[in-house]
């Protein structure tokens, strides 16, 4: 076994002579037997060791694993690190689950230990975690990355007992009369990847083939070169076809269109992961999205997670990371109804005492140039307080109102206060309450331009307007005659239809900017 070990270690180039290890040693069958190899190893590569045991405060046995683990390292004359947290407060603090926690903390203390030493660290997941990760991915929905599971290596982080089985591991340690620990949660169904190791794998060991979890590690294996391969297909390609531009990257459309179609999505995830800075949350349906803007006509956008937006320009593919307040421009807007604008309110902000609010440039005003519609409303002291009710009358919309309030100031029922169900206005009453410290430039109702975009989820995540409508099977035909209350491209209001998650009042709002509408022909959703 040890020379299988070995020859998996030197296909990989795991250890270095001169390499400092930190192995992660929980006391359980599989760590323990890491130590051990790592011992056997050191035979022929000249390295050191140091053991690392995180004790994350969750079983009662985890002291007695602990205790373990620092005896044995004594015998074997290792230096012993021991890290000891509570996993659950830690998790719960920082918004992760507890795996999620536990990973980071076990990985930030094998940083710690090894300092500025050039070295590893060890880990002794085997070929039966592989094949239990590569189902986990499968059933949750992945790519060819996601099917490669557990890595032989990971940057710093090496793995020389993935070539065994979990069988081979435990025989091997009986044989030598080496003691472990047993971790019984392992026995337990409380995580999704115990379920698949006690039950699933065992069934398809039984019922389809003997080694199944051997066969599903080493196609894994296989799995992993052919990402690899890709991986340096995908970074020639780049070269030919893709720069950095700005805040954001740009593709040469011709050249990208010339290559395979597979190797065209991974070229785009890999501009979309430049622009962004990280791959998470970037699914295949944002990459689809943007294939589709560079392979139509048009001016249309996609928004992607990190404040990305896709767009086309002629000959193009553009991906960058928009300004704050700010649109890329994308061409000259348009659409089928007259360019009206509505103007409803601009932000008080700090207006020299004794202007008005039209001299300033800024306070809350409506207007409607084409109807000769204006109204304006004063500035006591420089800020904007207890202000008087605004009406403006909008053909086709109909009598809009609006209001901003000082939080200081009686809002809901003259307490002041704002309260969760303020968010849900009563049937027919045709009103929204907006953040108004989150406007910064004039608020108008108008008519769709392309660029609109909605803030969808409390997650900040963005969808075209156009793609709402398409969504929601707003009829074409209607769109072009619907009003939307809009911050430059950034659309607050649907009326009758939904608000932006962005504009919405919380408890940290100071001002409020109340917006009514009275239009019977309007439903409200």
């Amino acid at each position: 076994m040890i020379n299988k070990v070995l020859k998996y270690v030197e296909k990989y180039r795991m250890i270095e002579p001169g390499d400092t290890i930190a192995a992660g040693v929980s006391g359980g069958a599989d760590s323990v037997c890491l130590l051990f190899v790592l011992l056997e190893l050191q035979k022929k590569i000249p390295f050191s060791v140091k053991v690392v045991h995180i004790n994350h405060g969750i079983r009662q046995e985890a002291s007695e694993d602990a205790d373990y683990v620092r005896t044995l390292c004594g015998k074997l004359g290792i230096p012993f690190f021991l890290v000891e947290t509570d996993v659950r407060a830690q998790a719960k603090a920082h918004g992760r689950s507890e795996e999620e926690e536990g990973r980071y903390i076990r990985y930030r203390s094998f940083e710690k230990v090894l300092g500025g030493d050039a070295g590893r660290i060890a880990v002794a997941h085997n070929s039966n975690d592989r094949a239990e990760t590569v189902l986990f991915h499968l059933f949750r929905g992945t790519g060819l990355s996601g099917l490669c599971g557990i890595r032989p290596v990971n940057g710093r982080v090496i793995r020389p007992l993935l070539c065994l089985t979990r069988d081979e591991i435990e025989n091997w340690l009986r044989e030598r009369d080496i003691s472990f620990c047993t971790d019984s949660t392992n026995e337990k169904d409380i995580y999704t990847r115990n379920k698949i190791r006690r039950h699933i794998l065992p069934y398809a060991e039984r019922e389809v083939c003997r080694g199944a979890a051997v066969h599903v590690s080493r196609a894994a294996g296989q799995v992993t070169e052919a990402e690899a391969y890709i991986v340096r297909q995908t970074k020639a390609a780049m070269v030919r076809c893709a720069s950095p531009e700005g805040n954001g990257v740009r593709i040469n459309l011709p050249a990208f269109f010339q290559e395979d179609e597979y190797l065209r999505g991974r070229i785009l995830l890999e501009c979309v992961a430049q622009a962004a800075g990280s791959r998470k949350d970037i699914t295949s349906v944002h990459i689809d999205s943007a294939e589709k803007i560079f392979a139509g006509n048009g001016n249309r956008q996609a928004h992607l997670p990190y404040g990305l937006v896709v767009y086309k320009e002629y000959d193009w593919g553009m991906i960058q990371k928009k300004e704050r307040g700010r649109e890329p421009e994308t061409g000259t807007p348009t659409c089928g109804m007259p360019d009206e604008e509505y103007e409803v309110a601009a932000p008080a902000g700090n207006a020299p005492a004794g202007e008005t609010a039209a001299a300033a440039g800024r306070g809350l005003y409506a207007e409607a140039p084409a109807c000769g519609i204006s109204a304006t409303m004063a500035l006591e002291g420089g800020g904007l307080r207890s202000a008087a009710l605004v009406r403006v009358e909008i053909p086709g919309l109909g009598p809009v109102e609006c209001r901003v309030f000082e939080r200081k100031e009686a809002f809901w029922q003259g307490t002041g206060k704002i309260r969760p169900e303020s968010q849900n206005i009563p049937e027919k009453t045709y009103t929204k309450w907006f953040d108004y410290d989150k406007i910064t430039s004039s608020v108008v109702f108008r008519h769709r331009r392309k660029g609109d975009y909605l803030t969808i989820n409390s997650k900040m995540n963005r969808k075209s307007l156009q793609d709402y409508f398409v969504n929601e099977k707003v009829p074409a035909k209607e769109r072009d005659a619907l009003f939307v209350l809009a911050e430059g491209s950034h659309i607050l209001w649907v009326p009758g239809r939904r608000i932006s998650e962005y504009y919405k009042i919380s408890e940290g709002t100071e001002r409020i900017l109340q917006v009514s509408v009275t239009d019977k022909n309007i439903e409200v959703l």
